[in-house]
């Protein structure tokens, strides 16, 4: 073999193992976790049809969930933040809260004026922060709790969530789901 055909055949294995890495790169494109029974911990949800997933780190966990049904009635709370942009302490940071204090079983809950369900939905960028406490938002949408264990410290669901504030664009939250074991 001479040199010229030495360097076209490394030349194409080059582009082989490049087009591969590429073809990997695109099929890693950020989906919604699939939840079932043995999900020990996920979360996501749509964004205006954009996948939102816990991301980035500020020396706290980017996903939180605590569960009590000895207080107020039984409590969940979950917590979860993300830096979009920048994977990392910087722009693009958003927080998102939901829960109720009143839950103690699996059902369906639902998050309207009056309910208590709870959520907070905060957007740097924007500076809007919408909050169930807030009346100036106007919200509808569910909560529903599909696997509850306090013995074992699950608790898996889904939501939806549909929010508008004036000055502020409408937030819809579609396709929510989570899972969440302690032990």
């Amino acid at each position: 073999m001479n040199k010229i055909t030495i360097a076209v055949s490394l030349f194409l294995v080059l582009l082989g193992i490049t087009a591969c890495s590429l073809e990997e790169l695109f099929e890693k494109e950020e989906k919604l976790p699939e939840i079932t029974l043995e999900t020990r911990k996920a979360f996501g949800f749509l964004l205006d049809g954009k996948v939102w997933r816990p991301k980035g780190y500020d020396g706290f966990s980017n996903y939180d969930v605590d569960i009590d049904p000895g207080f107020s009635d039984g409590v969940l709370s979950i917590l979860v933040y993300r830096y979009p942009k920048s994977g990392g302490k910087g722009d693009g940071y958003q927080h998102f809260r939901i829960g109720s204090d009143s839950l103690r079983s699996t059902g369906l809950y639902p998050i309207e004026k009056g309910s208590r369900q709870n959520f907070v939905f905060y957007d740097r960028d924007t500076n809007c922060e919408y909050r169930a406490k807030d009346s100036t938002c106007q919200y509808s949408g569910y909560l529903n709790i599909t696997t509850y264990d306090y013995d074992l410290g699950k608790v898996q669901g889904e939501f939806e969530l549909t929010i508008t504030k004036p000055g502020c664009e409408t937030v819809k939250i579609t396709d929510g789901r989570f899972a969440w074991q302690y032990q």
